[in-house]
């Protein structure tokens, strides 16, 4: 009898950007995963098919919410399927109605990447990348080093805790962090480094502009993504002067700060990162 390897993951969120991510991270796995950012469609899809293995449900969502899409679910011939809940700020007695309703786990947004695989496999009752044919290994274990392979990104944050969240999402990734929380530091990084990226958090005064400036004056080839709480026009204007890769404000979710660096340095972050 031979054994299956691979696995179907639907998986119903309405950020693209999240998906993105999702099939980022599973890259190399021994499963297929289809994406829905339509709830509708998503459901449709859902209750047609008679392959899946796992279904990641996005609690928040548009007209049509997760936990009606897990109602739906468990009345069709797919209610054995595992599902994992996903949710960036559900409070927990919503979390805990979905579990009650059937789901088998949940994560909050944003999740370790390791975390999250290792939860998948629980549910799959596998590894997913654990099966690779030597090929496959083959060309992982020679991916190019480098750059492209291992970007710097130089951050450039005095706030603790918003450098401890930074840690936190990308300690999984393929990216090295060189974090300067003083713009004295930040400088003297930029003239001895050679980052593929600064990421910059904007004070709301003048001086953050002035830095802002100085670094992009030093290196203006490399990509610069800031991140601020400053809401005002002009702060933006000043900003994007400086022809920027992204100007987020905080606070962003998650997969759009993934989805810009991802863009700015032309490379998956976490694909292969287990």
């Amino acid at each position: 009898m031979e054994i299956r390897t691979e696995r179907n993951i639907l998986m119903i969120d309405d950020e693209p950007y999240f998906s993105e991510l999702v099939k980022d991270i599973l890259t190399g796995a021994h499963c297929t995963i289809t994406t829905f950012s339509d709830p509708h469609a998503g459901l449709r899809e859902a209750l047609m098919r008679n392959d899946l293995d796992l279904i990641l449900l996005d609690i928040e969502m548009p007209e049509l919410n997760g936990l009606d899409i897990l109602k739906q679910i468990k009345k069709s011939h797919n209610h054995n399927v595992p599902v994992m809940m996903l949710t960036a700020h559900a409070e927990m007695a919503v979390v805990t109605q979905a579990l009650n309703q059937g789901a088998q786990d949940y994560l909050l947004k944003p999740f370790s990447v390791k975390m999250f695989v290792k939860r998948l496999n629980k549910l799959l009752q596998t590894d997913i990348f654990k099966h690779l044919s030597s090929g496959e290994a083959s060309e992982s274990a020679e991916l190019p080093k480098g750059p492209q392979a291992q970007p710097l990104i130089l951050y450039f944050e005095t706030d603790p805790e918003a450098i401890l969240a930074i840690e936190e999402i990308l300690k999984d990734s393929v990216c090295q962090l060189l974090i300067c929380q003083e713009s004295a530091l930040a400088k003297q990084a930029l003239e001895e480094q050679d980052p593929d990226l600064i990421l910059m958090a904007l004070d709301t005064d003048k001086e953050g502009l002035r830095d802002l400036e100085t670094l992009h004056q030093l290196k203006p080839q490399i990509p610069l993504i800031v991140l601020t709480n400053d809401l005002t026009d002009h702060t933006r204007t000043e900003a994007n002067k400086l022809q920027l890769s992204a100007y987020l404000q905080k606070p962003y979710p998650i997969h759009v700060l993934i989805g810009q660096l991802e863009k700015a340095l032309q490379i998956p972050l976490f694909a292969g990162k287990l």
